[in-house]
């Protein structure tokens, strides 16, 4: 996909996932057994401007515009996933959850959560501080259930579509 087909098609609810090559990025990707190592939520409709709602590492909760978060991604692989129908019907329901999490500070002792429901396939009670527990969050809320809690390369499965964007 080219970056520049993205305002096309892209809807809140959609999700842009990393895989990335940094020794830190290379053992999430490892530990989760993914293919990716962060998973961020898209904000907006075709056309655009879209921001990025995320939680990262040390930081916590991030809402950038989509070409400041890309800018910062530089050197990383980059894919699109189109969200499920019904999250992206839902699309208001995400956006008016965004400002709960202004300041929330990213939560550490998730991670091996994430780790152990993709080893077990169990749900764990869990904060969505993490990137991948707070886009899970953000899908079913707009409806979408899914199983355990997801890792970033879950999305892969949960996802109608999913391409690399050629930058």
């Amino acid at each position: 996909m080219d970056l520049n087909s993205l305002p096309n098609i892209a809807l809140t609810g959609d999700i842009l996932l990393v895989h990335g090559r940094r020794l830190e990025q290379e053992a999430i990707q490892i530990m989760t057994c993914s293919p990716f190592c962060h998973v961020a939520l898209l904000i907006g409709d075709v056309g655009g401007p879209y921001t990025v709602a995320e939680f990262i590492e040390p930081d916590g909760f991030a809402h950038t515009p989509l070409p400041d978060w890309l800018a910062s991604r530089d050197g990383e692989d980059i894919y699109f996933g189109q969200c499920p129908e019904i999250v992206a019907q839902n699309g208001l329901k995400i956006i008016g959850a965004i400002p709960q999490f202004e300041g929330k500070k990213y939560d550490f002792a998730d991670l091996p959560l994430a780790w152990l429901s993709e080893i077990t396939g169990q749900t764990y009670e869990s904060t969505p501080h993490i990137c991948s527990f707070f886009v899970e969050e953000m899908w079913r809320l707009a409806g979408f259930a899914t199983s355990g809690n997801l890792p970033p390369g879950g999305f892969l499965k949960a996802a109608e579509y999913v391409s690399y964007i050629n930058m």
